[in-house]
C-alpha cells in the first residue's frame, strides 16, 4: 500500500465488533506509517414517543 506523506488515516466507530476491529487495524496502519488518524463515532439517535404534550405548571397554582 502506497500513501502519499502523512495522507490521514479515516475510520467509522459504531460500538459493534466488526468496527472495533476496523478502528485496530486503522491505528496499526497509522502507526506504521506514520500518519494521523481520524475517528469517527456514530452513535444511534433515541427514539422518543409522547402521546401527550407536556405542560409547564405555574409555581403560584
Amino acid at each position: 500500500m502506497i500513501l502519499a506523506a502523512h495522507q490521514k488515516i479515516v475510520v467509522g466507530v459504531d460500538g459493534s465488533a466488526g468496527s472495533i476491529g476496523a478502528a485496530l487495524w486503522a491505528a496499526a496502519l497509522a502507526e506504521r506509517v506514520d500518519s494521523p488518524l481520524l475517528i469517527a463515532a456514530a452513535v444511534q439517535q433515541p427514539v422518543i414517543y409522547m402521546g401527550e404534550p407536556a405542560y409547564v405548571v405555574p409555581r403560584e397554582v
